[in-house]
């Protein structure tokens, strides 16, 4: 998935907040269905979508803790079909400088579906909706 970002932020000592938001571009993944004892999978056409959201950063030690919270939406089309997602992210990254403004950073993060639905479709999915899953992110800034 492909993302293009903006970062806006103010700095208090060793505090920073900011808002983040931007585009992303990609796929879900595939479906699969089962008709007759054989199964089909199709992959999704990427299609745009958008995130936006804050962060707090706090420098401790030469380090810093990023807690986000990231509103996500997600859409995929499936020729017959579009699949949407829209979900909660919550990460909670450590990070270090290496050099002047560049950083890197990784850590858990979590994830609340808001919404999991087909548009145009009379398939059923599984409910998704109000569950918590947790995933990891690394990542590099300059």
């Amino acid at each position: 998935m492909q993302h293009c970002c903006l970062w806006l932020s103010s700095t208090y000592a060793q505090t920073s907040f900011g808002i983040k938001g931007g585009l992303n571009y990609g796929a879900t993944g595939e479906y699969s269905s089962v008709s007759e004892g054989f199964e089909d999978a199709t992959d999704g056409e990427s299609k745009m979508g958008y995130h936006l959201g804050g962060y707090a950063r706090f420098g401790i030690l030469g380090f810093f803790l990023q807690p986000e919270l990231v509103y996500t939406k997600l859409n995929t089309d499936y020729n017959a079909f579009e699949y949407q997602i829209q979900k909660i992210d919550a990460p909670v990254l450590v990070g270090v400088k290496i050099l002047g403004p560049l950083n890197i950073k990784a850590g858990p993060s979590f994830q609340y579906i808001l919404s999991n639905k087909l548009e145009d479709s009379d398939f059923e999915i599984a409910e998704a909706e109000n569950s918590i899953t947790m995933g990891y992110q690394l990542g590099a800034k300059p």
